[in-house]
C-alpha cells in the first residue's frame, strides 16, 4: 500500500490545522470551506487534462476535495486579478464561507509544505503562469 494512502488522515489534519490556525478561523467546517474554495477557484481556471496532471501532485485528501464535483461547464480560462480571485473564493458557499483576504496563500502555503515543491512547480509551469503564481502568492 502507498504510503501516501497510509499517511492521508495525518496530512490532511497537518493541512487543516495549518489553515486555521494561519487564519484564525474558529471551526474545521469553517477551515474545510476555504480550502475547498481556494481549490475551485483554481480549478475552474484548468482543462481537464490539467485537472488530472495537477491532482496528481496533491496530497490525497486534498486531491479528493479538488477533483469533487468537477464539471466542464465552469471552466473560466482568465485568472483575473488577486483581488478578484479572492472575492470569488470568498462567495463560494457564501453562507458559510469565513475566508479572509489571504485565504489563497495561507492555503496554497500549507498544501505546499506537504508535496513535492520541484513536481508542483514542474506542473504549474506546464499550464501558466498564472497558475504558478496562484501556488506561489
Amino acid at each position: 500500500m502507498p504510503q501516501e494512502y497510509q499517511l492521508a488522515s495525518e496530512v490532511w489534519e497537518n493541512i487543516l490545522t495549518k489553515v486555521k490556525d494561519g487564519l484564525c478561523l474558529e471551526t474545521r467546517n469553517q477551515t474545510y470551506t476555504t480550502i475547498q474554495s481556494v481549490l475551485l477557484v483554481f480549478r475552474r481556471r484548468l482543462r481537464p487534462a490539467q485537472i488530472l496532471q495537477f491532482a496528481d501532485v496533491l496530497p490525497v485528501t486534498v486531491r479528493a476535495i479538488f477533483v469533487q464535483g468537477w464539471t466542464e461547464e465552469e471552466f473560466e480560462p482568465r485568472f483575473g486579478t488577486p483581488s478578484q480571485l479572492v472575492q470569488e473564493v470568498q462567495s463560494i458557499r457564501q453562507s458559510h464561507n469565513f475566508s479572509p483576504d489571504n485565504s489563497i496563500s495561507v492555503v496554497t502555503s500549507a498544501i505546499r509544505d506537504c508535496i513535492d515543491e520541484n513536481e508542483l512547480e514542474m506542473v504549474l509551469r506546464s499550464i501558466s503562469d498564472e497558475a504558478l503564481s496562484y501556488w506561489t502568492s
